[in-house]
């Protein structure tokens, strides 16, 4: 034990108690068991009021989740009309025109079904991995 004082006296330096050199000395060497100790150390109620504000961030994170994934959804559906609308207007060459139809092909598996709409059920009966999953 006198080894340990004399150790720690040594790293911390000079005329502290043993208690405050081990303290410092272990602050020193292990800095986040410090941060543990202090975490620990919250009062209740102040953990309470931190779960009470992570229960109403939560919740408005899955509103704002919500409100995203319905905004993602509407955009598919807008971009494969203008998309489709655009096939059938224009006669687009080249490789812009092999994107667009590529695009057109992948956006009608994502879309609502259109059972009025001829091109989107060509492209799903004509692609075989969704062809089972055509829902009319």
């Amino acid at each position: 034990m006198a080894a340990l004082r004399v150790a720690a006296r040594r790293l911390v330096g000079g005329g502290q108690t043993p208690a405050v050199a081990v303290d410092k000395a272990q602050r020193r060497l292990f800095p986040r068991l410090s941060q543990v100790g202090r975490a620990r150390s919250t009062t209740s109620s102040a953990a309470a009021a931190a779960a009470a504000d992570t229960n109403v961030a939560a919740t408005k994170g899955c509103e704002d989740r919500e409100k995203l994934l319905r905004e993602i959804h509407n955009m598919r559906e807008e971009l494969y009309d203008k998309v489709s609308h655009a096939e059938r207007t224009y006669s687009i060459p080249g490789r812009a025109g092999k994107h667009i139809s590529r695009l057109h092909e992948e956006l009608a598996v994502q879309v609502d079904p259109r059972p009025g709409d001829s091109t989107w059920r060509q492209m799903r009966v004509l692609n075989p991995l969704v062809a089972c999953d055509l829902r009319l």
